[in-house]
């Protein structure tokens, strides 16, 4: 097919001269370059960086930035030299002006404009497959050590690939005919920065290769629809004797396509690139390091992956991978709220998690006797208190310097499992990072140990609610910890000291904790009946003489309930419901707006999808003669919506 052009044949001293006009022969373009950027990049990236917003933290604007510096850096020579060689041209009347005598500065603009766009569209879909950096890379670095072939054969085949492609482009550009230049050229232009992208981050981009392919894929469709419009209304030509005449829509080259999606996989695998250099220098400790980090940075580029983690800590990577795969697992409400920290922050919160996860599993763990249980957890208990200094295992450093490793003898506890080992290292690691407190990890295990003790039953609302600040309230103080620990390493001058503060924001964690706890008994009151477990104080309870708790709780274990007991039970946890919401409500009105502004939206979300569970509760029981339901499950579409709506509407809450 012929190409709709507006240009005349070139000479041969179109080597000298850009193909520009001054008029488009009989035609006025129906849209400037100029034009191009107000009316569709601009408002598109305007409307992509207010998507990605709630997700863009300060690692995605470092790369960001760097980014747009390399694109116009090397885009810009070479953008010159095809329209030089008069590959594409445009009205030279209809620009701002030209750099270089030959690149419109609305061109440099573009350079930046689809920086922005393509790490934009990287952002939402990185953050839709809820991948963290440093967990990928700590399983790349694992394969990389069990497989030491694998990685090398997979960078020398991509790094060989772009070669071969390099070489043939080259040729063509020298000696081909003049309607291969424009591809050859994009080719030539684009694969040496490949390789080299390969050869820094094969095996991690090959892990995430199908989020990768996801964003190239619609960056490169949304920029080949724009350039088609471009063309068709003359903000811009092609060369027609530079192209080889494979059209699409009848105005687009097939060199276009190329061009866009060459350049956004060298965008996204550039800031995948960045990314890997990044989780290594958070596996290597030195991410918020600030006198050295740009000598860091380029450290960590060049280190193989088998040297991620710190040669001093050779089990952080199976550690690591763990903790993501606790939460992943153990609970799907936190999981999703977790996903809306910033990378970096959520290992953290995953390590806190592994360890309430896994000392829980201690505790449920019914096929155990429990004194069993009991010695594990006194166990743990030891050593925490050895691992965060609190009481250091005789013979080991309790000097401030020491880490974790170096305070416990971490090979005489044969009675704990490798996870639950795993689990401890993980804590102790947040501790030496951000300096943790021991006390919230030693009351969440005497909560847990307040199960296994059938002498103590939890018999008003007081015991209550100290049973729920232990198990829960603990939970929500170290999470905070690592949240404002996070915010004051990332201030290039530290905020001054507020205990009041300090202690308002804590009191309002350890009241979310035991909000959300109290929503988890009313779920589980016939889950935790089946264990012989029963969280409800006696003042919950009807106070006729004719009941008995006991033996509710017995036809509860056996599926058994009478219609009465059902009306109990609805009543019993609209109580507990009642008294969730006035803790959820005053956390999240007077704790979360002390929070750092980036921290805000997953809190909120956690305590949104929970209260989801007590509306559940609510609408089951507003249903005369509904049967409790045994355990309400909150849809995974009802979970997303909940942070959706907080992330882009957060006055509506849920």
């Amino acid at each position: 097919m012929d190409a709709p052009s507006l240009l005349s044949v070139q000479a041969p001293e179109m080597m000298q001269q850009p193909l520009v006009h001054t008029a488009f022969g009989s035609r006025v373009p129906d849209l400037t370059y100029l034009q191009v950027h107000m009316y569709l990049t601009l408002p598109a990236v305007a409307v992509l960086g207010w998507l990605a917003r709630p997700f863009l933290w300060a690692h995605d604007q470092f790369k960001m930035v760097f980014l747009m510096a390399l694109a116009v850096v090397y885009a810009f020579p070479w953008d010159h030299w095809v329209i030089m060689r008069g590959a594409w041209g445009y009205c030279e009347s209809c620009v701002i002006g030209t750099i270089g005598g030959a690149v419109p500065i609305e061109e440099a603009a573009f350079f930046v404009i689809q920086t922005v766009a393509s790490s934009l569209v990287g952002v939402l879909v990185y953050q839709a497959c809820g991948q963290s950096p440093a967990v990928v890379q700590a399983a790349v670095a694992l394969e990389a050590i069990k497989s030491p072939g694998t990685g090398r054969t997979l960078r020398g085949f991509g790094i060989t690939l772009c070669l071969i492609a390099w070489a043939v482009s080259m040729y063509y550009v020298t000696y081909g005919p003049a309607n291969s230049f424009y591809l050859s050229a994009i080719i030539m232009w684009a694969t040496p920065i490949m390789a080299l992208q390969w050869w820094m981050a094969g095996p991690y981009i090959w892990r995430l290769r199908k989020p990768a392919i996801v964003s190239v894929v619609l960056a490169t469709a949304a920029l080949s629809a724009l350039d088609w419009y471009a063309i068709r209304a003359g903000a811009w030509e092609i060369g027609a004797d530079t192209v080889i005449g494979i059209y699409l829509c009848v105005h687009l080259p097939l060199e276009e396509v190329v061009f866009f999606a060459l350049s956004n996989v060298m965008l996204v695998l550039g800031a995948m690139a960045c990314d890997r250099t990044l989780a290594i220098m958070k596996l290597q400790g030195t991410l918020d390091e600030r006198k050295h980090w740009v000598r860091e940075m380029y450290r960590c580029t060049l280190l193989a992956d088998t040297q991620s983690a710190p040669a001093s800590d050779p089990d952080l990577l199976d550690d690591t991978v763990l903790a993501a795969q606790l939460i992943a697992k153990g609970s799907l409400s936190f999981h999703l709220a977790s996903l809306l920290y910033p990378w970096d922050v959520r290992l953290d919160i995953h390590a806190i998690y592994a360890f309430c996860r896994v000392t829980d599993d201690i505790a449920d763990a019914t096929w155990m006797p429990a004194i069993k249980r009991k010695a594990k957890l006194d166990l743990a208990k030891q050593l925490i208190m050895q691992a965060f200094g609190a009481a250091p295992a005789p013979g080991k450093s309790a000097e401030p310097g020491a880490t974790f490793r170096s305070r416990v003898h971490w090979d005489r506890y044969p009675e704990l499992t490798v996870t639950q080992l795993a689990a401890c290292r993980s804590i102790a690691r947040v501790h030496d990072a951000c300096g943790l407190p021991v006390q919230p990890v030693l009351d969440l295990l005497k909560g847990y140990a307040w199960d296994l003790d059938a002498e103590k039953p939890i018999a008003n609302v007081p015991d209550l609610i100290q049973y729920s600040q232990y198990v829960a309230g603990t939970v929500g103080e170290l999470t905070t910890h690592v949240m404002v620990a996070a915010a004051d390493r990332a201030r290039r001058h530290p905020r001054k000291p507020d205990p009041a503060r300090a202690k308002l924001v804590t009191a309002a964690a350890v009241d979310m904790g035991v909000g959300l706890q109290l929503l988890n008994i009313a779920r589980d009151l016939i889950t935790d009946a089946r264990l012989s477990r029963c969280y409800v104080p006696k003042d919950f309870w009807p106070a006729s003489t004719n009941f008995s708790r006991a033996a509710l709780m017995d036809r509860m274990a056996q599926r058994d309930c009478t219609p009465g007991d059902h009306a109990i039970l609805h009543r019993v946890a609209g109580d507990l419901t009642a008294l969730a919401a006035s803790y959820l409500t005053r956390a999240t009105t007077m704790g979360v707006p002390l929070l750092p502004r980036e921290f805000r939206l997953p809190v909120r979300v956690a305590a949104d999808v929970y209260a989801a569970i007590g509306k559940a509760l609510r609408e089951a029981a507003a249903t005369p003669g509904a049967e409790y339901p045994e355990r309400v499950v909150v849809p995974a579409s009802t979970k997303v919506a909940i942070a959706l709506k907080l992330a882009y509407l957060p006055q509506w809450g849920y």
